[in-house]
């Protein structure tokens, strides 16, 4: 992709000039191509019962419009929230302009969107009409991205000169196309500085991964950067209310800023809720999102996605004593890919939280501890230490067993530690789990979760009998609660917070110990299991994050998709089939359902891989699995 800098549109501008002295400004207005502009009506998205829409009306006419009104009628369709226009009638529907998006130069495109309900039919895709429609369209495509190259513009100043001009106008022109040509280096997002007092002149049709025309005022963040929350793009924001309830910064807006001590904020945000932000990314990799944000009470949640792929499912936002505090903290990674990306932030099902700003890349400032959900303190809390670092033994039903259990180095007897408890694999051991690095089934201590957990939990690796869990009588169950007594009555746990881990066999026995306590963990993730290890009751619901490799040749990915379809059903999720990678590729999908239980999400991510718990891309040093994992038990 060309790149565009400033000094091209410095001698754009000073050529116009010279053409004006010359007497050839007029050489300078687009011919006209139509009589009249055009009106688009797409379908952006679809799903069993809704669908989310977008008009795009371009200025296809010889002069500029000044107020554009259209309108549409739905058999079945009904519309239920609408954002960039004033949205009128109930079907019948008749969309106008808003204050900032109602004058389209020549050539000029605007958009705006809608979300509704199909009724038991299809999406529907009506005809829109209109004063300004002229060539009236339907499509059942949803927008795809469109390039932004440094040829537009060359085919755009060329076909505003015309055939009569004089050879100084070519001369011009042919200078400014050399410029355009030898001008690649230099992304308009970073070379074209805001102004706060006006919008940007041109907002795009709301194309996906982005272009530069999406962003506020056009210019797009260059990763790393931080991103104010305020400053989302245009046509991109889903609001409850219709005007600015803050009154700060963006008056002609429906999202609601508030003025704050340090500049500006999004504040009154309720669930369902979203902002769009244009960034520019040179280098695809793994970024770092850190967020300041704030919200008096727990529970409030925000989740990132990048078009209709979910990138982080969902974090707690902390927990302030007063709105308009804030506090810095760490909400994942995300994986990006190089160009213009479009970047989601959508609040969870509890209202009111405020956002500052977002930060993606590296993160030198000052994380804050979150305050979420009060934990729930086990009997351990307060008292002297006593479980050491190490294999511990106890005896249960008769039967001596044992696990391996690591504290972090700073324990402290004051603060409640999330617990997890991570099962070995068939001929595996609870030693290899607890260190990792084996050579074979986890690279690193915990598949992963230790590192990540940066001395914010406790960790058990039991050990199984015969290498395994066959659970038999329910012996492993009986082992599992007289460890977990064990644990929570000597050290600080919070019993909210209780998650199982596992890989092949040990994710059987996660799986067992979620459908026979689903009131003791919060929740569980499973790399390539199926259900060896019984599943007594299984019919309450349970958080359920699981992979399988599509090529896995001792439990095959079939076992896997049945175990997650049984959390599925209990979750009371939208019953799907997601989209798994092909053979070959060297990729990984992954899939967060749509519809479940609040609190209770399921996601699966399926990869071009066998039988392995920390499965690596193709060309990747390290998993992605632990990252998944981790941020899956970290919304809790």
């Amino acid at each position: 992709m060309y790149n565009i800098n400033l000094s091209l549109y410095r001698r754009l501008h000073n050529m116009r000039r010279s053409l004006l002295c010359l007497g050839f400004a007029t050489t300078l207005v687009a011919t006209a191509q139509s009589a009249s502009a055009s009106c688009t009506y797409q379908i952006d998205n679809e799903w069993s019962n809704g669908f989310v829409g977008s008009i795009i009306i371009k200025n296809d006419t010889n002069s500029a419009v000044n107020g554009w009104s259209v309108n549409w009628q739905y058999s079945t369709n009904r519309i239920t929230s609408s954002w960039n226009a004033n949205l009128s009638g109930t079907n019948p529907y008749t969309a106008t302009n808003v204050a900032w998006n109602g004058n389209l130069a020549v050539g000029q495109s605007i958009s705006f969107g809608f979300q509704g309900v199909k009724n038991g039919g299809s999406a529907e895709r009506p005809t829109i009409n209109g004063s300004v429609c002229g060539s009236a369209t339907s499509s059942s495509v949803s927008s795809a991205p469109r390039s932004s190259s440094s040829s537009s513009l060359i085919s755009s100043v060329a076909s505003s000169v015309r055939s009569s001009s004089s050879s100084v106008i070519s001369s011009a022109v042919s200078s400014v196309i050399s410029s355009v040509r030898s001008s690649s280096s230099v992304a308009i997002s970073s070379s074209v500085p805001r102004s706060s007092s006006s919008v940007a002149s041109s907002v795009a049709a709301n194309a996906c991964p982005s272009q530069i025309e999406n962003a506020y005022q056009m210019y797009a963040a260059k990763i790393p950067a931080t991103v104010q929350a305020e400053d989302f793009d245009p046509a991109g924001y889903s609001d409850s209310s219709t005007t600015n309830e803050g009154g700060a910064y963006r008056t002609d807006t429906g999202v609601d800023i508030k003025t704050i001590a340090n500049g500006n904020a999004v504040g009154w945000m309720t669930a369902g809720e979203w902002l769009e932000y244009t960034i520019y990314v040179e280098t695809e990799d793994d970024y770092d999102v850190t967020i300041r944000a704030g919200a008096v009470g727990s529970g409030r949640t925000f989740k990132i996605s990048q078009c209709n792929t979910t990138l982080i499912e969902s974090f707690q936002v902390p927990n302030v004593s007063t709105w308009g505090e804030f506090k810095t903290f760490s909400a994942g990674k995300i994986h990006l890919k190089p160009g213009y990306q479009k970047i989601r932030l959508t609040v969870g099902a509890t209202d009111y939280a405020d956002l500052d700003w977002i930060h993606i890349g590296p993160y030198s400032g000052t994380i804050d501890n979150p305050t979420t959900t009060d934990p729930t303190l086990s009997e351990g809390c307060g008292k002297s230490r006593t479980l050491q670092n190490g294999r511990i033994n106890l005896s249960v039903n008769g039967v001596n067993r044992s696990y391996i259990l690591r504290v972090p180095d700073n324990y402290n007897n004051a603060n409640a530690y999330k617990l997890v408890v991570g099962y070995h694999w068939l001929n595996g051991n609870a030693n290899q789990v607890a260190s990792g690095g084996n050579g074979g089934s986890t690279d690193k201590p915990f598949y992963g979760l230790w590192d990540l957990a940066q001395n914010s939990t406790i960790f058990v690796a039991p050990e199984g009998i015969d290498s395994g869990w066959a659970n038999t009588n329910g012996r492993d169950l009986a082992f599992t609660d007289a460890l977990l007594n064990q644990v929570q009555s000597n050290l600080c746990i919070d019993k909210a917070r209780i998650f199982a881990t596992g890989f092949s066999y040990g994710a059987a026995m996660s799986n067992a110990v979620a459908c026979a306590r689903s009131n003791v963990f919060r929740a569980v993730a499973l790399y390539s299991g199926a259900q060896l290890s019984g599943c007594d009751g299984g019919t309450s619901p349970v958080p359920y994050f699981g992979a399988h490799g599509i090529s896995d040749s001792v439990l095959n990915i079939s076992q896997g998709r049945s175990v997650r379809d049984r959390w599925v059903k209990n979750n009371k999720c939208t019953s799907q089939n997601p989209l798994e990678p092909s053979r070959g590729s060297g990729t990984h999908i992954c899939t967060s359902y749509q519809g479940c239980t609040t609190g209770y999400p399921v996601r699966w991510c399926a990869f071009d891989g066998d039988h392995y718990p920390t499965q690596k891309d193709a060309g990747q040093s390290d998993s992605w699995i632990p990252r998944e994992a981790w941020q899956f038990f970290s919304q809790f």
